[in-house]
């Protein structure tokens, strides 16, 4: 199955260190991603690991409660706490940038474009 993304939790709205009040080089990076990953199956995004000499998954879920506490307020804010189960997925995009979002089959349902890493600083890359 190809991935597919939808934008119906996309969180438009949030102010703060993640969400998508972006610039326009930001803008680019995240469309990249979206078609970039848009032409794969889920079982090659699955199978990316990082460069580095500790390899591990790139993309991959994590559990909601290792979440900052600012981002677990908003989930619970936006009640996707409610449609969503425990874990929420993160696609890694190079450096610090992460798109985070739940799936759901073959459908990756955007939540937030943290450009800085602050969802989840304690992730180790």
């Amino acid at each position: 199955m190809y991935a597919r993304f939808s934008f119906e939790y996309a969180d438009t709205t949030y102010e703060g260190p993640w969400g998508f009040h972006t610039d326009g080089e930001a803008s680019h990076q995240v469309m990249g991603l979206f078609c970039h990953h848009g032409r794969r199956k889920w079982n090659e995004i699955w199978s990316d690991q990082t460069g580095s000499r500790r390899r591990h998954k790139k993309h991959h879920f994590q559990p909601v409660d290792s979440l900052c506490d600012e981002a677990q307020k908003r989930l619970g804010q936006l009640r996707l706490d409610e449609v969503f189960e425990s874990e929420i997925f993160r696609f890694r995009d190079g450096g610090l940038g992460r798109l985070w979002g739940f799936v759901v089959a073959d459908v990756f349902h955007v939540v937030w474009w943290d450009p800085e890493h602050r969802v989840c600083p304690t992730d180790q890359d």
